[in-house]
């Protein structure tokens, strides 16, 4: 078995170590949005930003290879992550693979640029957090309401005329 890089491996890993080394903000130094931003948008530039992305959608298309030593050489010069990590690793992915057109068109370009910031919340189940385990209880006159327990909810919470609460998840 041979574990030797190919020489294209070798020219990439000389170019992404190249760049790095003239582009890797100092330690510490983003200390704003913009800053952590401008850092994503100049990998996203670069062609280091959504390794694994297709290039259709605005990804570097690398091999695992070179997203090895993409990671590799990032890793070595202690450079700092992107600000939309979130969106950059499970977002972004989730919808090129399951998205429509429009929601490929609309969302992924925001996500590789940092216009758009995304997060994901999540909860344990039975515990404080969980809110598809939670029920609620309305009581008193429709002027005055009083709720017992925890609202369930899944996304925007529409208005529930008869009373009984929301009901989304």
């Amino acid at each position: 078995m041979d574990l030797s890089y190919t020489a294209e491996e070798e020219a990439f890993r000389a170019r992404v170590r190249a760049w790095v080394e003239a582009n890797v903000p100092a330690q510490g130094s983003l200390k704003t949005l913009d800053g952590m931003r401008a850092w994503q948008r100049k990998l996203h530039a670069a062609g280091f930003l959504g390794a694994a992305w297709p290039k259709e959608y605005g990804g570097a298309g690398l091999s695992e290879m070179q997203q090895a030593i993409l990671n590799e050489e990032l890793a070595a010069a202690r450079a700092p992550g992107v600000v939309n990590a979130m969106a950059i690793w499970w977002v972004g992915p989730a919808i090129i693979r399951y998205g429509t057109d429009a929601q490929k068109k609309r969302f992924i370009p925001s996500i590789l640029t940092a216009d758009e910031i995304w997060a994901t919340g999540y909860s344990e189940p039975t515990s404080g957090s969980d809110m598809a385990a939670a029920t609620d209880r309305r009581s008193g006159p429709p002027t005055r309401t009083s709720r017992t327990g925890s609202s369930c909810w899944c996304g925007p919470r529409p208005r529930d005329p008869s009373g009984r609460g929301c009901r989304c998840c």
